[in-house]
C-alpha cells in the first residue's frame, strides 16, 4: 500500500480546523498508517471521531484497520464492548431487539428519519441538512445515534444498534470508485414479529432492509462477518454493548455535523448538484443510476421471501442493495 504524505499546507489546515493537539495526532496517524490527510481536512474530525472512524483502505484487512483505531484508543477493546461481543451471524441473539408494531409503522418511521432536515452547516446555515446519507465513507456511528434520538423524540420505539465487523465493501453512487470499504458499520435495528429490520439510508435510501439482506449488501460471505446487537445508546465499537455510559452518544449531533462539508464536496466532485440532492430533490425522488449486484434473498431469516412481506407497503421491488 502506498504511503501517504502530509504537506506543510495540509498540516497547517489540520491545525486550523481541529486544533494543534488533535492535528498532531492526525498527522502522526497519516504518516504511520497511510490515512489520507483529506479525511481530516474535509470533515474536521478529531479525537473520538478519529477513533470511531469506520474507514478501511483498499487491500487492508479489517483487523489492520481495527488495530489503527485501537492505537488511537490507547488500550485494548474493553470487555463487553460492541466489538468484543460480536459473534458469527448464525449465533446472533435477536431476542432483545426492540419491537415495532407493524410494517406500516416501520416504513413511516424510516421515511421520516431519512427525510428530516435539521442539521445546520456553518458554511451554509440557512440551508438545513439531512443526515449524511450521501457521504457513506464514514460517520455511521453518528448517523445511527441521531436516527435513534429522532425516532425517540417523535415517540417511535427507539431502535437498538447492530454492529457488523469484517472486510466490508458496499457499492455506492456517491464515491468516485463506485464503492467504499469499512472495517465496521453500525445502524439502528428493530423487529416486526420475528423478522429483524435495519434503517440504513446510506446503503439503501428507499426502504428498511431485513437484517440478512443488509449484511449481504456489504459482502457475499456473511459467515466471515461478526455481528453484535447492542442497546440503543451504544455509540461506538468500544462502548459497552449492553450497559453503555448514559452520555455515550451525547456527541452524536456535533459528530454528524463534521461530515456535512465532506458530503457537499463529494457531490460537487462527482458533478452532482448538492443544492438539489441535499435540498428538495433528494435521489430517492429522482434515483441516481448505479450498477449494484443482486442480493440473494432466497433464504431470509424467517424462511419467507422478504419482499413478499413489504410488497404491499412499498410497491413492487426486490431487495437488491441499490437505490431505486
Amino acid at each position: 500500500m502506498k504511503k501517504s504524505t502530509v504537506t506543510t499546507a495540509a498540516k497547517t489546515a489540520l491545525k486550523r480546523i481541529i486544533g494543534k493537539q488533535e492535528a498532531a495526532l492526525a498527522i502522526a496517524f497519516v504518516a504511520c498508517f497511510c490515512l489520507p490527510a483529506h479525511v481530516f481536512a474535509q470533515t474536521g474530525t478529531g479525537d473520538a471521531a478519529l477513533i470511531n472512524s469506520a474507514i478501511r483502505f483498499e487491500g487492508e484487512d479489517y483487523l489492520e484497520a481495527m488495530s489503527r483505531s485501537k492505537k488511537l484508543l490507547g488500550k485494548a477493546a474493553p470487555a463487553g464492548s460492541a466489538v468484543s461481543a460480536a459473534v458469527p451471524y448464525v449465533n446472533l441473539d435477536l431476542s432483545k431487539v426492540p419491537v415495532v408494531d407493524n410494517l406500516e409503522t416501520l416504513v413511516k418511521s424510516f421515511n421520516e428519519v431519512r427525510d428530516i432536515r435539521f442539521l445546520i452547516s456553518p458554511a451554509k446555515p440557512e440551508f438545513l441538512r439531512r443526515m449524511t446519507w450521501m457521504y457513506p465513507d464514514d460517520g455511521c456511528f453518528a448517523r445511527a445515534a441521531m436516527m435513534g434520538k429522532k425516532l425517540q423524540e417523535w415517540n417511535y420505539v427507539r431502535p437498538g444498534k447492530v454492529f457488523v465487523f469484517g472486510n466490508l465493501k458496499v457499492k455506492t453512487a456517491y464515491s468516485k470508485t463506485g464503492e467504499v470499504g469499512w472495517w465496521y458499520h453500525v445502524v439502528p435495528i428493530v423487529k416486526v414479529g420475528e423478522e429483524a429490520y435495519v434503517y440504513d439510508p446510506a446503503i439503501v435510501q428507499t426502504k428498511p432492509l431485513p437484517l440478512k439482506d443488509w449484511l449481504a449488501t456489504m459482502g457475499s460471505d456473511i459467515g466471515a462477518m461478526k455481528v453484535s446487537v447492542c442497546t440503543p445508546t451504544t455509540y461506538s465499537p468500544y462502548d459497552n454493548c449492553l450497559d453503555p455510559r448514559p452520555e455515550a452518544d451525547a456527541s452524536a449531533e456535533s459528530d454528524q455535523k463534521r461530515y456535512l462539508a465532506a458530503e457537499w464536496d463529494r457531490l460537487v466532485s462527482l458533478k452532482m448538484d448538492p443544492e438539489k440532492l441535499l435540498g428538495n430533490e433528494p435521489p430517492w425522488l429522482a434515483p441516481v443510476p448505479v450498477a449494484v449486484p443482486a442480493v440473494d434473498v432466497a433464504a431470509p431469516v424467517t424462511g419467507k421471501p422478504a419482499n413478499v412481506l413489504v410488497m404491499g407497503l412499498l410497491g413492487n421491488f426486490s431487495f437488491d442493495g441499490g437505490t431505486r
